[in-house]
């Protein structure tokens, strides 16, 4: 096994490096953070002790440094010398040392300076405003200097990364975190500085693509790991008050003399030439269903104690730790969360772990009734430790999770020249396997029939095993009869265990609408930037109407999608593209006046068939039409020409039509809206209060 020394290895960045690289390498802990007992404890600015750790390694990741720009103003001396000399002595030791290890060193995006041209590529010049970045050029022309005398050398550089609640609490992000936790002032010192924020775990990724270059002898250019999206300080405030303490505030302060204000780079060339794409955006965002099961949970606190069993992701935490805590809008509510990182745990449906936990749980709450919201990345088997302990179980149905590993039906490798995301008309093993799970195969031809019979056997025991834990569940809640009937006749449900019961809103956050006036007529979209959600139909749709419109689109931006979307939007004229405009996702309890005030119709052009879209009850709650498709639970909420138009579900052309005609004829838009929801005389979609009841008779049957 090859070693790498890695130098800061107790930083923010080490420790995310020696967790992910310790599988593939013998990892050299290096650090003068360490006790000095510690067999790891290290000084770069001890050459002699460096040298002598260095003689057995094959490569070294360079942290080392006063990482920050304060730190470096209130002592200068200290920084040039660790993070100039200290660079040079890291150098000088793996230039003299036998093996001649290769040398990645971590620079910074601060060696750029303030730039006027964004996002800013590798290319442009350095123009240091302050003793830490003019410290970090000197180290990069070092590194440069022994590049050309023989030693293989890389330059990498970062922009602004957090995602370990262990990092310095005065950095920007968890310091912002950490107000809001504890209900305190936010202290914003530059609130319309921006930069990009990268997570810990993508630069871990990167570091390490870097390495398989280098350890193959490759030529790595300088290179810098940036998300390349935008966020000022003030939305990261926000960001961090909506998922945090609500009532926090916060202080606005003139920015730092010394500081960068703006700064986000082009991750291009990684993206090209380590074939890395950051993963985690700083914009976390409430998924669907995560606000719906707060609001039931919410609702049913007010006359039962209430447990929530769901996950969080520390890749930092051990795996499966329980964290116990109280909901911060209900604080009545206790939440237990589980720690299952993803990246480990993906496509594993059961956890024993989960279950063991699951089952000290039920042992101590004792609960009369346990109503399961989803399964996904939990554990299906703890339906079955549910049921030994005699507990009837609800369960409510969001999607075709149950009866398609993936669950929505959509295949995502459906062949080499088929249509992208192709419809699938239902679940078969192999046919799961050849084109949803063939991103998994080998590559080699050869092999594609092991790859196809070993993928197909791992769905058909993922089915047999759901299909035996559904067993044990008393009933199963759809918000649509479409949901309701496909359960029935495509996975075999039966009717007796079956109840249709719409979901319920809180009716308190959809008044007030009042349309903004003198705008042209605005379409609208809310949802994530994913393929299935259909942004690209909806956005070749909208490029074939007059110009007396315009489009709005809000939602999580996610890297690779959305530049994705963009490039679509490019070929456009640009008199279409200056009609699209893209907003960041907004907070749920002001979509009336962040969104609806803004739109004269919504669009749900999604390319999956969905079951009961919260956005189109929140549309129609508020009289706004509603354009979507003619298929599933879209098609049972919005009839034709009554309280919305259909169109012909993935045709951009009849999208492009139905369009047009609310463009040509606005009352008539206005008219539709006004009937609201279909399914109540009043136009009134359900109230959270009046679905509470539902629920409570439901569980009352069992009981």
């Amino acid at each position: 096994m090859k070693s790498i020394l890695i130098t800061g290895s107790s930083g923010l960045i080490g420790r995310a490096l020696c967790k992910k690289l310790s599988k593939l390498y013998h990892i050299e802990q290096f650090d003068n953070k360490l006790p000095k007992e510690c067999a790891e404890y290290g000084d770069i600015l001890s050459p002699n002790i460096l040298q002598k750790r260095l003689e057995c390694c094959d490569g070294v990741i360079h942290l080392a440094a006063v990482s920050r720009v304060i730190w470096g103003e209130k002592h200068p001396d200290l920084c040039w010398q660790t993070n100039v000399t200290g660079t040079h002595h890291v150098l000088d030791s793996a230039y003299n040392t036998a093996k001649k290890p290769w040398v990645l060193y971590a620079s910074s995006r601060e060696v750029y300076g303030q730039q006027q041209v964004f996002p800013v590529k590798e290319s442009a010049p350095l123009q240091p405003l302050n003793i830490y970045a003019r410290s970090k050029v000197a180290a990069e022309e070092l590194v440069t200097k022994y590049k050309s005398k023989g030693l293989q050398t890389a330059i990498v550089r970062f922009s602004s990364v957090y995602g370990d609640v262990d990092d310095h609490h005065d950095r920007v992000v968890p310091a912002f975190c950490h107000a809001t936790a504890m209900g305190t002032p936010i202290h914003i010192e530059g609130a319309g500085n921006t930069f990009d924020f990268t997570h810990v775990i993508d630069v871990a990724e990167g570091i390490s693509n870097i390495i398989k270059h280098l350890e193959k002898g490759h030529e790595v250019p300088t290179i810098h790991l940036t998300s390349g999206q935008p966020v000022s300080l003030k939305k990261l405030a926000e960001l961090a008050i909506k998922f945090g303490n609500h009532h926090s505030q916060f202080i606005i302060k003139p920015p730092r003399i010394f500081d960068v204000s703006n700064f986000y780079g082009d991750n291009t060339l990684a993206r090209t030439f380590l074939n890395w794409t950051p993963k985690i955006n700083i914009e976390i965002g409430v998924p669907q269903l995560i606000i719906y099961s707060q609001t039931l949970c919410h609702g049913l606190a007010k006359n039962h104690e209430v447990h929530v069993i769901t996950r969080e992701e520390n890749p930092f935490t051990e795996d499966f730790s329980l964290n116990v805590t109280q909901d911060s809008n209900q604080p009545s509510i206790t939440l237990h969360k589980i720690n299952i990182p993803l990246e480990k745990y993906r496509y594993r449906y059961q956890h024993s772990q989960i279950d063991e936990l699951v089952a000290i749980l039920l042992d101590r709450v004792k609960p009369d009734l346990v109503h399961i919201g989803h399964l996904n990345h939990l554990s299906t088997s703890l339906v079955k430790v549910v049921s030994k302990n005699n507990i009837p179980i609800v369960y409510t149905l969001h999607d075709y999770w149950l009866m398609c590993p993936r669950g929505q039906f959509i295949q995502r490798n459906p062949s080499v020249r088929g249509p992208l995301w192709s419809l699938c008309n239902g679940q078969e093993d192999k046919k799961c396997a050849q084109y949803c799970y063939s991103g998994y195969f080998s590559g080699n031809e050869d092999e594609t029939s092991l790859d196809t019979t070993y993928w197909a056997g791992w769905i058909k025991r993922r089915m047999h095993h759901v299909n035996k834990m559904v067993e044990n569940i008393k009933y199963f809640i759809s918000p649509s009869y479409y949901l309701y009937n496909r359960y029935v006749k495509d996975f075999g449900l039966p009717r007796h265990k079956m109840i249709y019961l719409d979901y319920g809103f809180d009716l308190n956050r959809l008044t007030g609408r009042k349309r903004i006036t003198n705008e042209t007529f605005t379409f609208g979209y809310i949802g994530t930037h994913i393929p299935a959600k259909g942004i690209q139909l909806l956005i070749k749709a909208f490029s074939k109407l007059g110009k007396n419109c315009q489009l709005r689109i809000w939602g999580r931006p996610r890297p690779q999608n959305t530049d994705g979307l963009h490039a679509v939007t490019s070929k456009l004229p640009f008199e279409v593209q200056s009609r699209i405009e893209w907003l960041p996702e907004y907070i749920n309890e002001k979509i009336v006046s962040a969104v609806f005030n803004r739109v004269d119709c919504i669009v749900v052009p999604s390319i999956w068939v969905e079951n009961s879209p919260l956005v189109i009850h929140e549309a129609l709650q508020v009289r706004i039409p509603v354009i979507t498709a003619n298929i599933g639970g879209m098609a049972e909420y919005v009839h034709h020409e009554v309280n919305g138009l259909l169109f012909e579900h993935r045709n951009e052309e009849s999208l492009s039509k139905q369009m047009q005609r609310l463009v040509n004829n606005p009352s008539w838009a206005k008219e539709l809206g006004l009937r609201g929801y279909i399914q109540s005389q009043n136009g009134n979609i359900p109230s959270i209060k009046n679905h509470i009841i539902e629920i409570e008779r439901i569980y009352n049957s069992l009981l």
